[in-house]
C-alpha cells in the first residue's frame, strides 16, 4: 500500500488535525508513505510517480481520517473506493455528482459515479486497466481537471465508485452534516 499525502506549508492551521494524525497513527510497516509539499513538488508528479506499482491512497491535507478509516480502504476489495466527506454543504459523492451531472449516489447500494479525491484508494488493478499514457497531464490539462477526466473515464467504462462512511472530518468545512 502506499499512500501520498499532500500538504502546503502557508495552510499550517488548517493542516494541523492531519499532521496529528500523520505523527500519532501507528501505520502497517509494509505501507509506504509519501508526504508531499506541493509547494516542492507538483501533486500530480507525487501522484503519478508509482502509478501501477501497488494500491495507492490519495490523502489530501485537510482530510481526518481515522486509522481504522484508512485499514477499511486498505482492504475494501473495489477497485475504486472514497470515503465521503463534507464540500460546502454536500458530500463529496452529490457535489461531484452535480459538477460533473452524473447520478447521485443510491445510498442502497453504497456506490457513486463521481467522487472527490480527497481520501480514495486506486486499486494497483485498476491502474493497470488505466495506464499512465492514458492520464497523462498534458500541457492543457492541469491537475485541478484530473478528478473531472477520471470521473469521465470510469463512468464511459461503465465503473463505480464504492463508497465508505460515515463522513470523514474535513477541516475547512467545521460543520459535518448529510446533504
Amino acid at each position: 500500500m502506499r499512500i501520498v499525502h499532500s500538504f502546503v506549508d502557508s495552510e499550517a492551521a488548517v493542516e494541523a488535525p492531519t499532521w496529528e494524525v500523520r505523527r500519532s497513527a501507528v501505520f502497517p510497516l509494509d505501507w509506504i508513505i509519501e508526504d508531499v509539499d506541493c509547494a516542492q513538488t507538483p501533486y500530480e508528479t507525487a501522484f503519478f510517480r508509482h502509478w501501477g506499482e501497488d494500491d495507492l491512497i490519495n490523502w489530501e491535507r485537510d482530510l481526518v481520517p481515522t486509522l481504522d478509516q484508512f485499514k477499511i480502504l486498505a482492504t475494501c476489495p473495489e477497485l475504486l473506493c472514497a470515503w465521503d466527506y463534507i464540500v460546502g454543504t454536500h458530500s463529496i459523492s452529490r457535489v461531484a455528482d452535480v459538477r460533473n451531472q452524473y447520478r447521485s449516489i443510491a445510498p442502497e447500494d453504497g456506490y457513486a459515479d463521481a467522487v472527490g479525491l480527497g481520501f480514495v484508494k486506486i486499486s494497483q488493478v485498476f491502474q493497470t486497466q488505466w495506464p499512465r499514457g492514458a492520464m497523462s497531464l498534458r500541457q492543457g490539462h492541469p491537475w485541478a481537471d484530473f478528478d473531472g477526466r477520471l470521473m469521465t473515464w470510469t463512468h464511459a467504462q461503465g465503473l463505480r465508485w464504492h463508497v465508505h462512511r460515515p463522513l470523514i472530518p474535513h477541516t475547512k468545512y467545521s460543520v459535518l452534516k448529510e446533504g
